[in-house]
This record gives C-alpha cells, structure tokens and sequence, in this order.
C-alpha cells in the first residue's frame, strides 16, 4: 500500500486509520493528488499538510467552483471514449481534425505499461489502455499489443486493474474489441480475444451484464451483436444503424459517486447520427434511382438482361465505400458491372455467331459505325456500352486530369 501504485490510493479517505500519511505522500502524481482524487487528496491533506495536495484542492474549487467531481482531471478517458462514440455512431467524417489532434494527444501519453483514465495517473487500467489502443492501430499509428503483457495474471486470464475482486463486463468488451484487431503472430491478442469471448458468452448466457463501471441503456445487445458480427465481418454502415439503436445518450457512469460525461454521452451526437444516417440513405437511394432510369433509356431492362440484379449490384460497393462523396464512384462501378453482365448475357443467349463476331469487332475498334448492320438489340446494347463509358472517361479526366479510357474500354472487349 505504501509503496505500490494501486487503486487504494483513490480511497485513501476510507483508509484513514491504516494510511502512514509519512510514507504515503511518494505515491502523489506530479498534480498534487492522489489517483485524480480529491476525496483521497483532501485526507491526505488534512493528515499531512502537503504544500501540493493543497495546490491541487485549490485548483479544483477555483475550476468547479460550488461542487467537486470524484476524479479529475480525466483528459484520457474523456478523449479515447469520445472519439471511439463519435466513430461507431458513423460521424467521425465531420471531425476529421479534431479526432486527429485527440489521437496525437493519446499516442504521446500511451505508456510501455498502457494508458491510464488521465496523463498524470500512474496507475493504468486495461479499458482506456484497449480503447485507445484500438483507436490508434485503426488510424495507423505504430502501437505494440505487448502491452497487454501488462494486464495478465495467469497464463489464459486478464484483469482490469491488480487485485480486482471480479471482471467488469465493460472491460472485457474493449479487450475484446482490440483483440479482433490483430495482425498475423500476435499471440497475446489471440489468447486476449479466447479470454474475453468466452467471459462476455457467459455473461450473455447468464444474464450478467451488469457493468460496475456503467449503467448502460443496452450494452447486452451491443455485445450480442459483436459477437455475432466480429469486426472482419462487420458492415460499416450496419454497425453504425445497429450503434445507434444501442447507443444510451443519458448513460450513466459509476466511480464514487452517479456521473455522466457529456462529450461521451450527448444527445446532439444521436441527434446528428441519425440525421446524417439518414441524409446517407437519400443519397445511395438516389444513386439507386439514377442508375435505374439509364438501364430504362438504353432498353437494359427487358427480356434481355434476366441475370443479374443492379440494385444488388450498387448495394454491394455501399456496404465498403459508402461516404458522400464517394457517390460518383459508386455510380460508375455499378453501370460498368451492369454492362459486364448485359455483355455476358448477350454472348450468353444470341444465337448468331456471325453477329457476336461483328459485334465485337465494333467493341474493339470503338466505332458504331461497324455496329449499325446488327439487328436492333446488339445496336442498343453496343450504344449503352459506348456512351456510357465514354461519359464515365470524361468525368474521371475532368475530375482526375488522367485518362482511364483504357482501362474502362478493357472491361467491354
């Protein structure tokens, strides 16, 4: 107790009696406090008269003036958490500079032995070590999951914090969470991802989601799902309307006392989710639409074509590249696989060979002219096809400046 950072440190008022307050004071963060606690500052100060557990007090009550929270500061938790909500409830593209400064904060603070809930806290803990960890190596920062050698006890099991009496469901998630995001040989994620899976089925198996680091409005079913759909075979755009239903914006926290964090939990984030979820929506529903009515103005919509569904076709790049702006890529990869399919269907069905041969020979030289001595439907599909890859070339160079005529002519002969 007197000279191991532990948890006892942030109730060291509990412990009055046992505390050698002597001994005790080469435990204080650089801040003043003991583990951000201004209850355990406070009879630290009444028993020792430190000069810098004062400091501490005093900054505080000039900070919150009329009340005292049970921790602070909390920059790490309060940032890795933030940005974690912001990304699973599918806004993160409009903060694209204020998550990037919040991870450069977190990567400087990130420690050998993890990453605690604030800067000046010694004491790390597995679920901000985890968030964090797992924020940075999706955002391509140089991080090692050695850490995590840190918070084993044994050979198969992890905990939270040394000497935790029992697993916390919350915890565990995040462990679980960063062990799918592994690389091939890392052997402590795979025995961390063991671990956690197994406690949080048995927790859903048992009806014990009862967190003691949160109440949550329905982290049961967060967990449920990424259970089901791990992250290798998650859709982005799934989780995020999942996320959403899931996502409690008056969740309550639990320390010393009943808390909420309004940059973790806020309702102008669910606010602005659902907005944007469902402004994303219009968008892939018109691109949907558009791509519709040109298979109706080149006649790609009878008999002919039977193979093949285009809404399926548009619906599958959505589920990898669905951002705003990635619309007219969207649009030009469902029209060149449409015409892929059109072109396989004709070769498929046309009972002429002598048509098919002049029908490529017209698809590899480029010209309607050689096009226009085939009956009707091998005119309209050579024409569908050639207008609109032309269009497509044109737009690609006018938004690229380089010339991908090539490339999209290579699909069709």
């Amino acid at each position: 107790m007197h000279s191991v950072h532990t948890t006892m440190l942030h109730s060291l008022e509990a412990l009055q009696e046992l505390v050698q307050w002597d001994r005790i004071l080469k435990l204080q963060s650089s801040n003043g406090s003991f583990a951000d606690s201004p209850s355990a500052t406070v009879a630290a100060y009444l028993n020792s008269h430190d000069k810098k557990c004062l400091e501490y007090l005093t900054n505080i009550v000039k900070r919150f003036e009329d009340h005292v929270p049970f921790a602070y500061p909390v920059d790490i938790f309060e940032r890795n958490w933030m940005v974690d909500t912001i990304q699973r409830l599918g806004i993160d593209h409009h903060f694209h500079e204020e998550i990037s400064n919040t991870l450069n904060y977190l990567y400087r603070n990130l420690r050998k032995d993890g990453i605690a809930w604030a800067r000046d806290l010694y004491l790390t803990d597995i679920d901000d070590t985890c968030i964090t960890m797992l924020l940075l190596r999706l955002h391509g920062y140089p991080v090692s999951s050695d850490v995590l050698e840190y918070f084993k006890y044994d050979d198969d099991n992890f905990m939270c914090y040394a000497g935790e009496t029992h697993k916390g469901v919350s915890d565990t998630f995040s462990l679980y969470r960063f062990s799918q995001i592994a690389f091939p040989g890392e052997k402590i994620l795979k025995q961390a991802n063991s671990f956690a899976k197994q406690h949080l089925i048995n927790t859903i198996r048992d009806n014990q989601v009862h967190d003691k680091w949160a109440i949550k409005k329905a982290l049961n079913k967060e967990i449920e799902w990424e259970l089901r759909k791990p992250w290798k075979m998650s859709l982005p755009r799934l989780a995020v309307q999942e996320y959403i239903r899931n996502y409690g914006d008056d969740d309550v926290w639990i320390g010393k006392s009943m808390f909420r964090m309004s940059n973790i939990n806020n309702s102008k984030y669910l606010e602005l989710a659902k907005l944007d979820y469902n402004k994303l929506h219009a968008i892939h529903t018109g691109e949907a639409n558009s791509i519709l009515t040109w298979l109706n103005s080149y006649g790609f919509d009878d008999h002919l074509v039977t193979q093949f569904n285009p809404r399926g076709i548009h619906l599958s790049i959505c589920t990898a590249i669905y951002e705003p702006e990635f619309s007219a890529s969207r649009i030009a990869y469902t029209k060149c696989n449409c015409i892929e399919n059109i072109l396989k269907d004709v070769f498929q069905s046309h009972e002429s060979i002598n048509d098919l041969k002049i029908f490529c020979q017209a698809l590899n030289e480029w010209k309607p002219s050689v096009a226009q001595v085939l009956e009707p439907t091998l005119q309209r599909v050579f024409m569908g096809a050639y207008d609109t890859i032309n269009e497509l070339a044109i737009e690609a160079k006018n938004a690229q400046g380089h010339d991908v005529f090539p490339y999209l002519h290579d699909l069709v002969r």
